[in-house]
């Protein structure tokens, strides 16, 4: 099993293993392979092409074909914004908040953290660093291009 830490260098290790799995025929059959020629010179593009076809997807089945109720969370409104992000998830969950005391923890009742943080201050998420100006571009044309709009919509701010 290998590891790999959270540097440039081991994050392009890590995508051209799993970009070689895509190419040696892995999963081709499932895969647009002209959005994969666009995506070619990008570390993890086999990837990339995956999460906006999530996103679609996910779109399309809660709002045409569910028609259920949706929140959209993203990753760095935890961090911006911790305890309103929270408190929505929650409120769209129909949830209390429930907190751990110490006597609860002690009595093996629960050993939910009564004190959390999300994220320690001026920690990175958003690994620009692991791309380069030109990648970071052909993933902002390639996802414009394949995104519905409201994938769209809610990815472009990432690229602005």
């Amino acid at each position: 099993n290998r590891q790999y830490d959270k540097t440039p260098r081991s994050f392009r290790k890590w995508c051209k293993e799993r970009d070689l799995d895509v190419k040696d025929g892995k999963n081709q059959n499932l895969v647009d392979q002209d959005a994969l020629k666009m995506l070619q010179p990008v570390p993890c593009h086999y990837d990339i092409f995956r999460y906006i076809q999530w996103h679609n997807l996910a779109f399309m089945v809660s709002n045409y074909m569910l028609q259920v109720p949706a929140l959209i969370l993203h990753y760095e409104d935890y961090e911006i914004n911790f305890n309103d992000t929270l408190n929505g998830l929650l409120q769209f969950l129909q949830l209390e908040q429930v907190t751990a005391t110490v006597d609860d923890n002690e009595n093996g009742n629960d050993t939910t953290p009564t004190n959390v943080q999300p994220f320690e201050a001026n920690q990175h998420h958003y690994y620009s660093t692991h791309f380069t100006p030109t990648e970071r571009a052909i993933v902002a044309n390639v996802t414009k291009t394949l995104a519905t709009w409201e994938t769209w919509n809610h990815m472009q701010h990432y690229f602005d």
